[in-house]
């Protein structure tokens, strides 16, 4: 009976050309659980079968050729802070990364800064001293 179910499988290559959707695209569908299917080999090949996929074509999407329906802006705008938003640890990560960046971005200008005033300072310091010494002193006597 094993022997049946294998045969009963077909590759995303197979299920490719049989939807019109893409291999890498099937394979997804799988991952997500939106698609029955299995892993022959570890973390390499994912295979699902032929009434799966009819099944989900009928059913399912409504999308063409490998593509994902069309959302709405609005969708997609709700989708994109949700992945800003949520508690993936790679965002997190991203996002901890992201301010100690502009932490240090904003330390380092504030370092130009402070250089830049004592330099101005330095040499506005020259410039009195300078004059001081070419003008005559005068006594007031």
């Amino acid at each position: 009976m094993a022997k049946e179910n294998q045969e009963k499988l077909i590759s995303l290559k197979e299920a490719a050309e049989i939807s019109g959707y893409a291999p890498d695209y099937i394979g997804q569908l799988i991952r997500k659980g939106k698609l029955p299917g299995k892993q022959v080999y570890y973390n390499v090949a994912w295979m699902t079968t032929e009434a799966a996929l009819r099944e989900y074509m009928k059913g399912g999407s409504g999308s063409t050729a490998g593509s994902e329906p069309r959302t709405g802006i609005k969708d997609r705008a709700k989708k994109m802070a949700s992945l800003f938003f949520s508690e993936n640890q790679v965002l997190r990560g991203a996002r901890a990364l992201l301010l100690i960046i502009l932490g240090l971005l904003v330390i380092f200008i504030i370092f130009l800064a402070y250089v830049f005033s004592a330099n101005l300072e330095k040499r506005v310091n020259e410039g009195f001293i300078e004059r001081a010494a070419q003008e005559p002193v005068t006594s007031s006597q």
